[in-house]
């Protein structure tokens, strides 16, 4: 049996949920990853779950409440958007992964927990746009500015950039005997040239550094960019607008068979964004075998 992941950017469409759903629907996925999610629509999302398999949900705003954790940009104290991760197993949240990431609402961990494969531990994310993060007011206190950017607020848009990478790569530069998946809307690169080589959209070494530290270093902690893994550089790919955003990076032991971006999702004005969808084939879990009890001789 393989496993069916999609990891998509909604864009706060929320007058799209219903077909959103539908065509998700129509993928029969197991495990749904989302971002720019709206809170609104969380309880229909669940009963939609409810329906279709994926009855286990978590997400970002079930951590809001979280006093240790910095929420982000927020109007009237709550996020105006999150990330939610539906599945077709329990799963576990695990709040404060990302140990030191500016803002709670960039990232969402759990632990999906298959009968046939074991536990999966899954991250997704949303790095921030560094040139409109830095206009927004962190903190629950505060509502959202949508002022016109200034070199104060540029130069505090890259530094939650680069923070966020920064998080995200200190948190995985771990070695693991377990299932892994990072996915969602990293904001990055800026280009991919057929060589392999990316252009980044840092102006100094250290924030370059930052993006390729989960762009490409991964790699080298069992976290292998999935769709490249199964496409070379001579497909050029794109995400949102003519750039390759969102990205799927997981562990070899899940075994990818398939990835791919389904542009039908973006070009029917559901969201700006196309969905990343992998299947994957990972061997089954060895269950310990029952021991026979053995029985007294007289």
């Amino acid at each position: 049996m393989a496993i069916k992941l999609m990891s998509w950017n909604v864009a706060k469409r929320t007058r799209k949920l219903h077909q959103q759903l539908e065509r998700i629907d129509d993928a029969e996925v197991d495990i749904l990853a989302l971002q720019e999610f709206a809170p609104a629509n969380v309880e229909e999302l669940k009963e939609w779950g409810r329906g279709t398999g994926l009855a286990y949900v978590g997400s970002s705003f079930d951590l809001a409440d979280d006093l240790g954790l910095t929420i982000g940009p927020s109007e009237n104290g709550r996020p105006n958007d999150g990330l939610l991760i539906a599945s077709r197993w329990p799963l576990e949240l695990k709040p404060g992964f990302f140990k030191t990431i500016p803002w709670q609402k960039s990232a969402l961990s759990v632990v999906v927990k298959s009968d046939d494969y074991g536990s999966i531990e899954i991250h997704t994310v949303h790095v921030p746009n560094a040139s409109s993060s830095g206009r927004w007011e962190e903190g629950p206190a505060e509502k959202w500015n949508y002022g016109p950017a200034t070199s104060e607020t540029k130069r505090r848009g890259r530094r939650v950039k680069v923070s966020t990478f920064n998080a995200i790569f200190e948190a995985l530069a771990t070695e693991s005997n377990g299932h892994r998946i990072l996915c969602g809307d990293f904001n990055s690169p800026k280009e991919e040239h057929s060589d392999g080589a990316a252009v980044f959209f840092g102006q100094t070494d250290e924030h370059k550094g930052s993006e390729k530290s989960v762009i490409h270093d991964l790699s080298d902690y069992d976290l292998k960019d999935t769709y490249r893994e199964l496409h070379d550089y001579q497909t050029h790919e794109v995400s949102w607008r003519n750039r390759r955003f969102d990205h799927i990076f997981s562990s070899s032991s899940l075994n990818p068979i398939e990835c791919e971006y389904l542009h039908e999702f973006r070009e029917s004005g559901l969201s700006d964004h196309s969905p990343v969808y992998a299947v994957y084939e990972p061997e089954r879990q060895r269950r310990p075998r029952k021991k026979k009890s053995r029985s007294r001789s007289d």
